[in-house]
């Protein structure tokens, strides 16, 4: 399974038209948004599934919640050993937050490639949206791939966080799970911006 699918940001499908329609855009062309979140203001990129394209949604099989369930617990290591007795109790959002950019500013030889950082740190982002946001692991399937997804309920509301994180590394960002973490928030618990 390839962790970088070509279509691999953060993408919120199937937000009604009212949010993500506009005139002459096509139905599933990404639309940037500005959302009032608990964090304040985020900037996100929020997309319409097109009917067209085909995608299906599974639960995990065993084996595939196993890898999720293993590389979790890689990242929990790899979190402790750049944060150090910081990285004690439950890992958050500022956590992740200043291990990734520890994480970036890494030189040493011993620093994850980009595909494991992807895979650690998104796992433990997609764990803290599961914990909290009453949402669920899923495999997804479509014309790019497989990769992970977080599902909402049993909505058509979908995020990719280890694909978002690898999207992050290409771009060299860092400082955005908080943001990212809003903005699902935002978009799962206000109606207007999902259907069912």
């Amino acid at each position: 399974m390839t962790w970088k699918r070509i279509f691999h940001g953060f993408v919120l499908c199937s937000v009604m038209s009212l949010v993500s329609g506009c005139g002459d855009r096509q139905a599933n062309e990404p639309r940037e948004m500005v959302l009032q979140t608990e964090a304040g203001e985020v900037n996100a990129t929020v997309s319409k599934s097109d009917d067209s394209m085909a995608y299906e949604i599974k639960a995990l099989t065993a084996e595939e919640r196993s890898q999720l369930e293993t590389a979790q617990q890689q990242a929990v290591s790899m979190i402790a050993r750049y944060l150090g007795p910081e990285a004690s109790g439950p890992v958050d959002l500022k956590k992740l937050d200043k291990a990734f950019s520890l994480w970036v500013q890494d030189t040493s030889d011993a620093k994850e490639s980009a595909d494991q950082a992807a895979l650690y740190f998104g796992t433990v982002f997609g764990q803290v949206m599961v914990d909290t946001l009453d949402m669920h692991w899923v495999m997804v399937t479509d014309q790019y791939g497989t990769s992970y997804g977080i599902q909402y309920k049993e909505t058509t509301v979908l995020t990719f966080p280890i694909d978002s994180v690898a999207k992050r590394i290409d771009r060299g960002e860092t400082g955005f799970f908080e943001g990212l973490y809003f903005t699902v928030k935002t978009v799962t618990k206000d109606p207007r911006l999902q259907s069912q």
